[in-house]
């Protein structure tokens, strides 16, 4: 049995590529508002997408008992480039995930950036606090 207060190494690895995937999206979501033009609204799709999932992960990495930070700068690529990475690493994130609600946010996660089907249903409930991941 883990010690009260620490993480068993699977969650402990899992929390941590999580976070990785976070800052992805957070590293795209600044390439998209540094892509919008001047003396438009900053809430370009591009921008809202990511805001919604830099958030949507960090409430599921909260609720998992992890904890976010300030994310790096963005990377010298583009923002196809980095949407591509976070739906590689998404992708591979899925088979080593068991619940299924955190799933369903990770199959949404991927459909929004590109991928498979979406899992909109478990999302929502997810997102309205009915089904807590763990």
């Amino acid at each position: 049995a883990a010690e009260p207060g620490r993480l068993q190494p699977e969650r402990a690895a899992l929390l941590d590529r999580l976070a990785r995937l976070r800052t992805g999206v957070a590293q795209g979501l600044e390439l998209a508002r540094r892509a919008a033009v001047p003396g438009h609204d900053q809430a370009a799709p591009g921008a809202m997408l990511h805001a919604r999932w830099v958030v949507i992960l960090a409430q599921l990495i909260e609720r998992m008992g992890g904890t976010t930070g300030a994310d790096p700068a963005p990377p010298e690529a583009t923002l196809l480039e980095a949407d591509a990475a976070v739906l590689r690493d998404a992708k591979a994130l899925l088979p080593l995930v068991a619940e299924d609600d955190m799933r369903a946010i990770l199959s949404a996660l991927v459909a929004a950036f590109g991928g498979a089907s979406p899992h909109e249903a478990p999302l929502q409930l997810w997102s309205a606090g009915r089904v807590v991941p763990g």
